[in-house]
């Protein structure tokens, strides 16, 4: 038996086996850095079994981020986030990350208005809802902010009854443990349903309630959001505590412009010649002759950002 990561202590084999596999599973890692298969858990329960039962490879990701002996290309805390000592950091979509890190390069005096154009706010592996654009401004401003993460929620029927589809859920939160506390407020008289399945497949999440139609759907949500596990208030920062060079709660801003000191060239040569030079991105816009291996990581998942509650 497998138990969950919390119950090793942190300089056991169990806590390192554990934790290997996080960095692979998809609904814990935006980007995993490790392509597993095998018998390694999935979003229902997280419940894998021993490494006998597991193979691990580097990802795709992980050779292209980290180039041989090199630093990596980003700062992969931001990519993937980060959780060490009681410290939350919010993973981003690559894409989005990568703009904003080409344009501190190009502009260390950029505004964060203008930054959060092209990197409007974190994205996470499990999609979910990011609720309040003004929490995210002071996470990026001050190096820190308070982020209420919630399901997403999607109303498909309402006036004869009620139907509602839960269709992502906020990070970290599994699907086993979210029907047993919808479960649970049935029992105790808070909601009941006509129905109510878990229809979800592979690491797509679809539950579904149908209700009376006493029931609207935005008495469901609410209680929902109250009880349940489908809306999480996270407290997050946009660096590791200690982190080289950074002091105090750094910006998002103050965290690039220290990449793009330490971080690997994203752009190379298109004829493969070998140069001291690192173009800016409006050289590469206007000119051409670049190219890089990030462009291949690009995709179209993205967290939905609401302004507001």
């Amino acid at each position: 038996e497998v138990l969950p990561i919390e119950s090793y202590p942190p300089d056991s084999l169990g806590y390192a086996y554990r934790t290997l596999l996080q960095m692979g599973q998809p609904w814990r890692c935006r980007y995993p850095y490790f392509d597993l298969s095998g018998m390694y858990g999935d979003i229902h329960d997280d419940m894998p079994s021993g490494p006998e039962y597991v193979e691990v490879r580097l990802s795709h990701f992980t050779q292209v981020l980290f180039p041989a002996g090199k630093p990596p290309r980003l700062p992969t805390s931001l990519i993937n986030g980060v959780s060490v000592d009681g410290v939350q950091i919010p993973s981003h979509n690559i894409e989005e990350l990568w703009t904003a890190y080409e344009y501190v390069r190009q502009d260390p005096k950029i505004a964060l208005s203008d930054l959060m154009e092209v990197l409007p706010g974190p994205d996470f592996m499990s999609y979910g809802v990011v609720a309040g654009t003004d929490e995210i401004v002071s996470l990026y401003e001050k190096g820190e902010g308070r982020l209420c993460l919630r399901a997403d929620i999607q109303e498909e029927i309402e006036g004869g009854r009620t139907r509602i589809a839960i269709t992502s859920l906020p990070p970290g939160v599994l699907i086993k443990k979210v029907i047993d506390q919808i479960r649970a407020l049935t029992r105790e008289g808070l909601l009941s349903f006509y129905d109510f399945k878990d229809n979800s497949h592979r690491y797509q999440v679809r539950i579904v309630i149908d209700a009376h139609r006493k029931f609207s759907a935005s008495m469901i949500k609410e209680v929902l959001f109250q009880k349940t596990d489908l809306e999480r208030q996270v407290t997050f920062r946009c660096a590791p505590v200690g982190s080289d060079n950074l002091t105090g709660r750094p910006s998002l801003i103050g965290v690039l412009r220290h990449a793009t000191s330490v971080c690997s060239p994203t752009w190379e040569r298109k004829d493969k010649e070998p140069t001291d030079y690192v173009p800016l991105l409006k050289e590469v816009m206007s000119h051409g002759g670049y190219t890089s291996p990030l462009s291949d990581l690009s995709d179209r998942r993205r967290t939905r950002l609401l302004k507001c509650l």
